[in-house]
């Protein structure tokens, strides 16, 4: 199975059961919410590792992250969203959707795979 593809599937699958196991039966707007956002956070991290584990023969970091973003974007917006303006334009749209604790969490599990020196504090 091509990277994009297991990546895909592999996100899914973990914010499926993940976001179960966080709502845990409540069923609020706030702990919908709630789920939705640790449920990402776990799906991504989760998958990076796996999917690092199994590509990184083949595939660099960036690439497996930029996979996982892909597949964390179609499951929020769905496969039928358009970006308005340039490809620019839509890179920024798409970087300006993640919360930004998120994206240091991300970046700082990112970062070991690119430099064992580097740290984010």
């Amino acid at each position: 199975m091509p990277y994009i593809e297991a990546v895909n599937e592999r996100y899914n699958q973990l914010y499926s059961v993940e976001f179960e196991l966080e709502l845990n039966g409540r069923d609020s707007a706030s702990a919908r919410k709630t789920a939705e956002r640790n449920a990402q956070h776990k799906a991504i991290l989760i998958t990076f590792d796996e999917m690092y584990d199994h590509y990184r023969n083949e595939m660099d970091a960036a690439d497996i992250w930029n996979a996982i973003y892909a597949a964390h974007m179609i499951r929020k917006a769905g496969h039928s969203f358009k970006f308005a303006g340039s490809e620019t334009d839509a890179y920024r749209q798409i970087g300006n959707a993640v919360p930004p604790v998120l994206f240091w969490h991300i970046a700082k599990k990112v970062s070991q795979y690119f430099d064992p020196s580097m740290s984010l504090r």
